[in-house]
């Protein structure tokens, strides 16, 4: 299952760094998944529903490989995107790291 992951992250996943929340200058290259959060029994009156559920436009998930951990108050930058990690954490498979996840949120535009 592990090796699974690792190979629908590399053959499909999205090129992004991660920095920590220390103002580290050099970020880790990883390759994740980002997908807007959709929530099945809502109703939300301004957001878009479709046969997934409501757009959560200000929430993404993160599944990213298991040897990047994602550090606390760190941020994800992918294309012309930066995105706060709100939250993260592993995912098991037994004993052994299978993936993190993640809540993103996405940063302001900087001027």
């Amino acid at each position: 299952m592990i090796a699974s992951v690792r190979y629908f992250l590399r053959r499909y996943g999205l090129e992004a760094v991660v920095y920590g929340g220390d103002g580290d200058a050099a970020g880790s290259a990883v390759r994740c998944f980002i997908q807007p959060l959709m929530y099945k029994n809502r109703v939300y009156l301004k957001d878009a529903i479709g046969k997934l559920g409501a757009m959560d436009k200000g929430h993404f998930l993160y599944i990213g490989p298991p040897e990047t951990a994602l550090p606390r108050e760190g941020y994800l930058v992918c294309g012309s995107r930066k995105f706060d990690i709100l939250r993260g954490e592993p995912v098991y498979l037994g004993t052994e790291v299978c993936h993190w996840c993640a809540v993103l949120q996405p940063r302001p535009e900087e001027e």
